[in-house]
């Protein structure tokens, strides 16, 4: 074992100094080993709970990947201890788990790729977030790997910019309307997208995470309908007709059934499943009741663009969301069991 001060993540700007070390031998190998990969569905983004290396705003080291305590990763519990949450098994040194979440809102399917080449569908190479290397590349997938969670996609779709645009367009429904950069109406632009894009990375993603991490089980989470009901019903400044309600709904469903195809497809090469939170989140997206998701958050952290318009919290679950993506989680947890 040895140690520097000189990592390949960062700015470059801090020192890191040792102060005293300590290394203490487990009395056996860890039974589960879990790693948690993925972007702001996963890292816990929406709760209002963030570590602080997660929530830094810092000048030159700033980081906003949002990863919290309260993540839904972090309160489900494993068929061993079921009355155990994982973050408190974390906590308390269970010698039984090894726990690593890097998580990061903002990001996409290349945040989540080795640096090998690899490259997604829109040609990107692997990159990190905040100065933080790749996901697969932080060091906690290898073949003692025993459980994978992740949420990807959703920011390879656009879904944040497709909600926008739609909230704010005016002359007519926004699946009519061309977005800035396509040459289709989002009518057509997205499902091509979503099929001939986004699901061919996600796929690519996941054969990598096997291949770090061959004897792992992988659960891919999916995404909520954002909206349940007319947002002209609730206290929100976005607004949508009835025509972009039903085609952003219709696009969510479409891009959860071709998730869920694509594990169904792998799950021949090895064991992964698709966690779907849209049941435990019919009629508790924005404007539903209860909200379980964000509506417009105008308050921002430390770690977060301050210049922005709106927080980056917008849009994604709060803590009675993130107990329902625990609940969708457990159910994929059970499906996986042998």
């Amino acid at each position: 074992m040895s140690l520097s001060n000189l990592t390949i993540d960062g700015s470059g700007s801090l020192d890191i100094a040792f102060d005293a070390v300590a290394f203490q031998p487990l009395p056996e190998k860890p039974r589960h080993f879990i790693t948690v990969l993925g972007d702001s569905y996963t890292s816990g983004e929406g709760t209002g709970v963030y570590y602080r290396e997660a929530d830094n705003g810092q000048s030159g080291n700033r980081n906003a990947c949002h990863r919290s305590p309260l993540a839904w990763s972090w309160q489900a519990s494993l068929a061993d201890k079921p009355n155990d949450a994982i973050g408190a098994r974390e906590a308390t040194f269970d010698p039984t788990l090894d726990y690593h979440m890097v998580a990061c809102s903002g990001a996409q399917t290349e945040h989540l790729l080795p640096s090998d080449g690899t490259r997604n569908a829109w040609d990107e190479p692997a990159r990190g977030s905040f100065g933080e290397l790749p996901q697969v590349e932080q060091g906690y997938l290898d073949e003692n790997t025993t459980l994978v969670a992740l949420s990807i996609g959703g920011n390879d779709a656009r879904w944040s910019q497709i909600i926008r645009f739609c909230a704010t367009n005016a002359l007519e429904d926004c699946d009519e309307q061309v977005m800035p950069g396509d040459t289709l109406p989002l009518g057509i632009q997205v499902p091509l997208d979503i099929r001939g894009k986004v699901i061919p990375s996600i796929e690519t993603v996941l054969n990598k995470i096997h291949e770090r991490a061959p004897h792992a089980k992988i659960v891919l989470m999916g995404y909520p309908v954002l909206v349940s009901g007319p947002t002209g019903a609730c206290p929100t400044t976005i607004s949508l007709s009835g025509g972009e309600l039903a085609f952003t709904t219709e696009m969510a469903h479409l891009f959860a059934d071709e998730m869920r195809e694509l594990t169904e497809r792998l799950d021949d090469q090895y064991p992964v499943v698709f966690a779907d939170p849209r049941p435990d989140f019919h009629n508790k997206g924005v404007c539903g009741s209860p909200e379980a998701i964000n509506g417009i958050v105008q308050a921002k952290t430390p770690g977060e663009d301050q210049q922005a318009l709106i927080s980056q919290q917008s849009f994604h679950p709060n803590l009675l969301g993130a107990l329902l993506y625990r609940a969708a989680y457990q159910r994929a947890l059970a499906e996986l069991a042998p």
